[in-house]
């Protein structure tokens, strides 16, 4: 994520809104907009909002309402009423088509309160009027517009609302605002005493509207969103049958902006096929007059003909309206979109062709197209081959098996998703044999930095350099990973050694087993109470050749010394002493006895092999090396630096017939003289150095202007 962070940075808003949709997936973008929040960098945030909702991807787990919602308000703060009233009717179009009209009272409310604060008070107040005869029960009407209306010079008009939100809070107040609506009353008349009035500027007709509906009788109900009603022009429409009734339609679109809500639900209406035809054709006619205000819906409308509901809508792409076949292909054949988006195009495709028979063959044939494309050979691709495999697998498409088979043969598409067996089984075919798993370590998804491809790859244990994490998070570049494998990582794919990045979920699982079922989504009593670090991933410090520097770069800095003089005994020895400090255990041994072929009288050299055969290897040839080193170097005269190894020899002949380790860790403290943390240091002593606290936010206080919003 970080990477894509350093993309959008240096960037303008001007220059993220110009950005083409589709080439990042929205939950990238997601976490890009939630760094600029936590940078209060609002303009680039808002920016990265519109880039998610141009988009044709649609997430189950993004709440898209909710981004389109803070742009409303965002604009409206702004005071660029055009851009809000655009975003509040793509709202509601949203809403519609993908939440069934959740919040549908208030995102209607919405819209009329931005046209008022855009000065637009004829439109504002009759969308209001109507949603109080769809509703007269409803007492956050007469909330808001007590609230609002005073501000806008409205005050009169505002005391006569709240009147008759008091008269109905009298008989019941479910919600208790009758406090509310007083104070509300008493600022409304002293906004009538001190500041000049507007209503003049309100149409008589509109005015006389708005009247008639306070007039009407009912009580305060929970007034659910499911249950509003179409008003009378609109509910005429279903039952007028397939033919266009000019009389309807001239009443409605005299209406002009009150009744685009209604319209817009009944489009979206799967029960009233006929009617949601005719509300289509009279959207066209209204945006044809207000194509300004209707702009981002003008999309949908152009492409909503025939049976648009099965031929287009899917539920992965289109976040208002939808698309036909061609252009799903075409989003997903281009490489140069999101993996995601592309994805949740080839799903669309399956949803069509379930859906349409007749689209089934040249679905499948575009399948087969993507599998076996030159393109599919790319490692840019095995993300996107492997969701395709199994949007495929979900279509019972069989007759593509030879070229599933062929992508799991050659190695083509990204671990962690699927196997063959996956497919076997989705197919109710013969089960393939399962591949040994070891069970003493982990397998952990990593990402080669030079090819880009992603495989498993298992390690016992994870070392993890504290200066590496903390220069890397200071934005310096680093050839290696701050995690380090306990063995040399190839990738089988291109042979890059050690070029590897971690991914999520290879964190997740280094992370332990509590740190997973502490995670949203498991039940709370398997929850762990404390969490306990995994003991297979050790915190330490590097230093190698007397500096701060990463182990495999000293490793590195070896080899090449090594190169210049290979018959260097003890270049070879301390090689060999970093190898084992990397539990590269089977190297170290290696090492240690090349370098006791070529100087097997150097006392150092002795020692230091004496401890690996110890542990690692040959406990004979230990005691014998051991005894060799004390033979060669008696006490008497020999510097204290070699009286450190001849204790540590001592100690070593008394642990071995004690049957216990080598004091390799204790004798062996430094590389090339420098001291250094051994990596057993505690999991809390390293995490308690990257902890950094973190500030809870404030919560808003203030009146209650409406009923809570579902989310």
């Amino acid at each position: 994520m970080k990477k894509l962070i350093d993309i959008f940075e240096p960037l303008s808003r001007e220059q993220i809104l110009a950005l083409p949709a589709g080439v990042y997936g929205d939950h990238d973008l997601l976490s890009v907009s939630e760094h600029f929040d936590n940078n209060d960098d609002r303009d680039r945030e808002i920016a990265i909002h519109e880039l998610i909702l141009r988009s044709p991807e649609v997430a189950e787990t993004i709440a898209y309402s909710e981004l389109c919602f803070q742009l409303v308000h965002h604009y409206r703060w702004k005071e660029e009423y055009l851009a809000a009233l655009q975003r509040c009717y793509l709202l509601i179009a949203y809403t519609e088509q993908h939440e069934e009209g959740m919040n549908r009272l208030n995102n209607r409310r919405d819209l009329a309160d931005t046209y008022l604060a855009a000065g637009e008070f004829d439109t504002g107040l009759s969308l209001y009027a109507q949603m109080i005869r769809d509703n007269p029960g409803d007492i956050w009407p007469y909330n808001i517009l007590g609230m609002d209306l005073p501000d806008l010079g409205l005050g009169t008009l505002a005391i006569g609302v709240l009147d008759r939100g008091l008269a109905l809070v009298a008989e019941a107040d479910p919600y208790k605002l009758k406090t509310q609506l007083e104070d509300l009353r008493e600022e409304a008349i002293t906004h009538v005493a001190d500041e000049p009035g507007r209503m003049n500027e309100v149409d008589p007709e509109v005015l006389a509207g708005l009247q008639e509906a306070l007039a009407l009788p009912g009580g305060v109900e929970d007034a659910e969103d499911e249950l509003v009603p179409y008003p009378p022009p609109v509910a005429r429409l279903l039952d007028i049958g397939a033919d266009r009734d000019d009389a309807i339609y001239a009443e409605i679109i005299a209406l002009g902006q009150v009744l685009v809500p209604a319209l817009i639900q009944l489009a979206y209406d799967k029960e009233y096929s006929a009617g949601s035809v005719h509300a289509i054709a009279i959207l066209c006619m209204i945006r044809d007059e207000y194509r300004d205000e209707l702009a981002l819906l003008t999309p949908w409308l152009d492409q909503a003909e025939g049976d648009w509901h099965v031929e287009m809508l899917s539920s992965t792409m289109g976040k208002v309206g939808g698309y036909k076949i061609q252009v799903l292909q075409e989003i997903a054949a281009d490489t140069n979109k999101a993996s995601y988006l592309r994805a949740s195009a080839t799903t669309a495709l399956v949803e069509r062709a379930q859906r349409i028979p007749d689209q089934y063959e040249a679905i499948v044939a575009f399948f087969r197209t993507l599998l076996t494309r030159p393109e599919a050979y790319q490692a840019s691709e095995e993300n996107f081959i492997a969701r395709l495999v199994g949007d495929i697998v979900d279509l019972e498409a069989r007759e593509l098996y030879p070229e599933i088979k062929q992508i799991f043969d050659e190695d083509r598409l990204e671990a962690g998703w699927l196997d063959l067996d996956y497919v076997h089984m989705q197919w109710e075919m013969p089960r393939t044999p399962d591949p040994k798993r070891r069970m003493d370590g982990m397998y952990l998804p990593l990402v080669c930095k030079n090819c880009g491809r992603k495989r498993e790859h298992f390690t016992e244990s994870v070392l993890v350099d504290i200066n590496t994490l903390d220069s890397t998070d200071e934005g310096e570049p680093s050839k290696y990973d701050a995690h380090i494998l306990d063995h040399e990582i190839v990738c089988p794919k291109c042979g890059s050694a050690d070029q590897y990045e971690m991914t999520a979920i290879a964190h997740l699982r280094m992370a332990g087993p509590d740190a997973i079922l502490s995670l949203p989504g498991f039940s709370a009593d398997k929850k762990p109470k404390k969490i306990k670090a995994n003991p297979r991933v050790l915190y330490f410090r590097s230093a190698v050749f007397g500096e701060s520097m990463h182990p495999l770069d000293g490793l590195d800095k070896y080899r090449r010394r090594i190169a210049v003089n290979p018959n260097d005994a003890l270049l070879h020895a301390k090689m060999g002493s970093l190898l084992r400090t990397l539990m590269r255990y089977p190297e170290a041994l290696e090492a240690g006895r090349y370098a006791y072929q070529l100087d097997p009288n150097n006392p150092e050299i002795v020692i230091r092999l004496a401890f690996s055969e110890h542990d690692l290897g040959d406990r004979e040839t230990a005691r014998q090396l051991y005894q060799k080193f004390i033979n060669q170097n008696p006490n008497k005269g020999i510097s204290r630096y070699m009286d450190d190894y001849a204790i540590g020899a001592i100690e070593g002949l008394r642990n071995l017939k004690r049957n216990r380790p080598s004091p390799n860790e204790i004798i062996l403290q430094t590389i090339n003289g420098e001291k250094v943390e051994h990596p057993s240091m505690t999991w809390r002593r390293a995490q308690t150095m990257k902890q950094s606290p973190t500030k809870p936010k404030k919560k808003s206080k203030g009146k209650t202007k409406r009923g809570r919003r579902k989310k």
